[in-house]
């Protein structure tokens, strides 16, 4: 009697492991669901900003070129504000560092979930490799830039009252240098931005799409609304 009591005790205290398990299994999976309703709203706000970057750059270099560059200063003034501005992308990885850190993934019975979650994690530490790269040459970009343009007239064009508009100049503006050289390194820059800019949005939308099948089949295999 005494052996079939402590049996059952046991039983007990391992179904109850268990169950807290599962439960703390399926509170990782609704956290990291939030986290990639995050990133996907991020991934959209990110998407269209680099768009926008996108077709500056590629009217720059159009604009630099042209024999009537002196036509167009002030449009080359908007434009290289564009392509200089940036923001890396914030990965939401709070329940991926939780998860890691405290031996969460063992929690994770499906071998499909987490397979998803890694190579998600994986996949996104890659995309911000390639945001690095972009911000070194936004850098060098800037750098160049300063050469060619005029202080005053780009300062003038803040939007003091907003983080994100930009006032055009008021007209019969000048570079402050259209040395022939200094052009073409402006150039070559600004198509190193353009190339590695279109990576960073193939990579984004691939990952954005990612982030919605994940959603889907883990609200499926949890049985989540």
């Amino acid at each position: 009697m005494l052996f079939l009591a402590v049996f059952c005790g046991f039983l007990a205290e391992n179904q109850r492991e268990h169950f807290i398990e599962h439960k703390r299994e399926r509170q990782y999976i609704e956290s990291f669901i939030e986290d990639l309703k995050s990133d996907t709203g991020n991934y959209n706000r990110q998407i269209r900003f680099r768009t926008i970057s996108q077709k500056r750059a590629d009217s720059l270099i159009i604009l630099l070129l042209s024999p009537e560059r002196n036509k167009h200063v002030d449009s080359i003034y908007v434009c290289v504000e564009r392509v200089g501005r940036g923001t890396l992308f914030l990965y939401n990885d709070r329940t991926i560092q939780q998860l890691k850190n405290s031996g969460g993934m063992r929690l994770i019975r499906s071998q499909v979930a987490s397979d998803l979650i890694m190579n998600y994690d994986q996949l996104v530490r890659e995309m911000q490799h390639f945001e690095l790269v972009r911000e070194d040459i936004l850098n060098r970009f800037r750098e160049i830039s300063s050469y060619i343009l005029d202080a005053a007239i780009f300062y003038a064009m803040a939007d003091t009252d907003s983080d994100i508009s930009v006032k055009r100049p008021k007209g019969n503006s000048k570079l402050f240098s259209d040395n022939p050289e200094t052009i073409n390194r402006l150039c070559y820059w600004t198509n190193r931005c353009s190339i590695v800019n279109r990576q960073v949005i193939v990579k984004q939308t691939d990952l954005k799409n990612s982030a919605i099948r994940i959603m889907e089949f883990l609200r499926k295999e949890y049985k989540l609304e």
